[in-house]
C-alpha cells in the first residue's frame, strides 16, 4: 500500500475546504487552509487512535452530530480531527469522510498494532495490551479476572465491545471505541484468538456479532 489517500472535508455551509487529510505509509498530514498550515506526523510516531460520533442534543431532540478522530503520538500529544453536522447539513458527506479516515488509519497504520501483538500471542509470549494481560493461555485484567482463551466470550457492537467469561458473565470488561485508545486493535486480536479456539474445539456460538 504505497499511495496517498486524501479526504477533503468542506465547511458546513459552503464549498470552501475546511480540512484536507492525507494518509500514507509515511504518516498523516492535516492541511488547515484557513491559516495555511500543515500538521504532519511520521508513521513511527503514531502509537494509538480512537474515534467516535456523539449526538448534539437540542431542547427536545438530537439536532446534529459531532464526528471525531484522535491520534496519540510518541510525544504523548494528540492530533484531533473533528467536524460537526447540524440539522442534517453535511450529514452524509461528513459521515463518509469520518468512515474513510478511520478505515485508512487502520489500513495504513494501526492494523500493524494488531499484527504485532498477534505474532507475540502465536509465539507464546506474555504481554500487556490496552490494559489486558496475555500470558500462559489466558487473558486477565485488574490483576484478578483470569480467563482461559477457550472461555473468552465477546459481544461486539457499533460503539463498544465486551469481553467476558463464557461460564460466568459477571467477569466482564467493556471497551469503547470513543474513549479507549487502540480498542479496535484489541478487539481484532481477541476476535482472532476466540475464532481460533472455537475452531479447535469445533464450537459454533452466537456471541460474536460481525
Amino acid at each position: 500500500m504505497h499511495n496517498t489517500f486524501t479526504v477533503e472535508i468542506p465547511k458546513l455551509f459552503s464549498n470552501e475546504l475546511y480540512r484536507r487529510v492525507l494518509i500514507s505509509n509515511n504518516g498523516i498530514t492535516i492541511e488547515i487552509p484557513q491559516i495555511q498550515n500543515l500538521v504532519s506526523t511520521p508513521s513511527d510516531e503514531l502509537i494509538a487512535f480512537r474515534y467516535g460520533v456523539k449526538g448534539i442534543r437540542g431542547y427536545a431532540f438530537t439536532i446534529g452530530r459531532h464526528y471525531f478522530i484522535e491520534i496519540k503520538t510518541a510525544r504523548q500529544d494528540a492530533i484531533t480531527i473533528k467536524f460537526s453536522s447540524y440539522y442534517g447539513f453535511r450529514k452524509k458527506i461528513y459521515r463518509k469522510a469520518w468512515i474513510d479516515i478511520v478505515n485508512k488509519l487502520w489500513d495504513y497504520h494501526f492494523v500493524n498494532h494488531y499484527l504485532s501483538h498477534y505474532n507475540r500471542y502465536k509465539n507464546g509470549e506474555s504481554f500487556e495490551f490496552c490494559g489486558m494481560t496475555f500470558q500462559e493461555g489466558t487473558i486477565s485484567w485488574d490483576n484478578k479476572n483470569i480467563l482461559p482463551y477457550a472461555q473468552v466470550g465477546l459481544g461486539n457492537y457499533v460503539n463498544y465491545f465486551m469481553v467476558y467469561h463464557k461460564e460466568n458473565k459477571s467477569q466482564q470488561k467493556s471497551y469503547n471505541f470513543r474513549n479507549d485508545w487502540n480498542a479496535l486493535a484489541l478487539q481484532s486480536l481477541l476476535k482472532t484468538i476466540v475464532k481460533e479456539h472455537q475452531s479447535a474445539a469445533g464450537e459454533i456460538t452466537s456471541d460474536i456479532h460481525p
